[in-house]
């Protein structure tokens, strides 16, 4: 069985990875109590005590607004961290999985993006996810997956911040000019293990098939969860007072996933409908 460690282990994405490589792999989910990114020695030191031979470097500083104030502390963690990850991966001889996002983009193409197209970020976040991207092809046999709108049936996510805000009672304002894509923790998890199994390299776009104006995923988390009563004030992103610009669309290409694997990944709709119902599921248990 293949040796993984997997970094942002208590996260969002890291819990999905452990629950998919689960009989599959010897597992190492380590999070910021085991040892600290910013410490070169640190990810070294523990890199060669558990001598994986895989790792899915899933961490990362992801607060795209704050990180506008914050850059010393998310290149820290998004471009050096990274860069620590990838020199301990390459002294060990592990291949290094690299999650990345579709910030690297600045939303002007219009059409969904491919993995060779020009990148050019527009936050401080995009920015260092970028310098991350560097890092890692570094490493013999890396592969990075740039993902998108990723959500989950735990943690922090989009469409747990939408139901709570219902179950709350607040007013629900999301912005109806920002085209993305968004991605089931558990299928991206299952996209990264098919792509390794695949023996897949380079550069590979991975989140659920379809595009989204963030207001209509609201509107489909709503009434997907039975909330059909809530209203959703759609607004223009000028008008959040955000610090971070967003690219107005950042859609992802799978095409190149779809033809490494042989199947795409599925549509974001299919997706939602089993976070919800798995979510349900557990509320009553």
């Amino acid at each position: 069985m293949k040796r993984i460690l997997i970094t942002g282990g208590p996260g969002m994405l890291g819990t999905a990875l452990v629950r998919e490589w689960t009989g599959r792999a010897i597992l190492f989910p380590v999070g910021a109590s085991h040892f600290d990114l910013r410490d070169a020695a640190a990810v070294g030191d523990a890199v060669r005590r558990l001598a994986p031979q895989w790792i899915i470097h899933a961490a990362a500083f992801t607060a795209v607004d704050g990180a506008e104030t914050a850059v010393e502390a998310c290149a820290a963690v998004n471009d050096r961290g990274t860069a620590h990850v990838a020199v301990a991966a390459a002294a060990c001889g592990a291949n290094l999985v690299y999650v990345s996002t579709d910030y690297v983009f600045d939303g002007a193409k219009g059409t969904p993006y491919r993995e060779d197209d020009p990148t050019n970020p527009v936050n401080v976040y995009g920015r260092t996810k970028l310098a991350g991207e560097a890092h890692a092809r570094g490493v013999p046999g890396h592969l990075i997956v740039r993902t998108q709108g990723l959500f989950a049936r735990e943690g922090k996510s989009f469409v747990g911040a939408i139901l709570g805000a219902a179950a709350a009672g607040r007013a629900i304002s999301v912005v109806d000019d920002v085209t993305t894509g968004v991605t089931f923790a558990d299928d991206l998890a299952r996209g990264i293990r098919r792509l390794v199994e695949a023996g897949a390299t380079g550069t590979y776009h991975v989140s659920n098939a379809g595009a989204v104006v963030w207001a209509d995923f609201a509107r489909a988390v709503l009434d997907g969860a039975g909330r059909a009563d809530v209203p959703v004030a759609r607004i223009p992103a000028a008008a959040t007072g955000r610090a971070a610009k967003r690219p107005p669309y950042s859609v992802l290409d799978g095409a190149k996933y779809a033809a490494t694997v042989g199947a795409p990944m599925p549509p974001w709709r299919d997706a939602l409908r089993r976070c919800l119902k798995d979510a349900a599921a557990r509320a009553g248990a």
